[in-house]
């Protein structure tokens, strides 16, 4: 069963910190065994930021980014689409939008 989480998160200002804290969180479950992806829409996020956190993102952390804002329903969407292109979710596996 893997456990696949979608979110988003504003750079804006001191937000990158938020984002941090989410890993942080996520962390210590993957520690202990848990099978997680995640997939976060970084919004107000430039290319280059995009690519110093990815370069910083552990594995299971899938990240893509626009330089704006979007609706909290276009930022799902968009997220939803982008996971199922990698893979299919199982029955078992369970999906939350911390």
């Amino acid at each position: 069963m893997a456990v696949i989480l979608l979110s988003t998160t504003d750079l804006h200002g001191q937000r990158e910190w938020e984002f941090a804290q989410l890993l942080t969180s996520i962390a210590r479950n993957v520690h202990q065994g848990a099978d997680v992806r995640l997939h976060v829409l970084l919004q107000n996020c430039p290319p280059a930021t995009l690519v110093k956190l990815r370069g910083q993102a552990p594995a299971y952390c899938h990240l893509s980014a626009i330089e704006g804002r979007c609706s909290l329903s276009t930022a799902r969407n968009r997220l939803i689409g982008t996971a199922l292109a990698q893979f299919m979710p199982s029955p078992d596996d369970v999906v939350g939008f911390p």
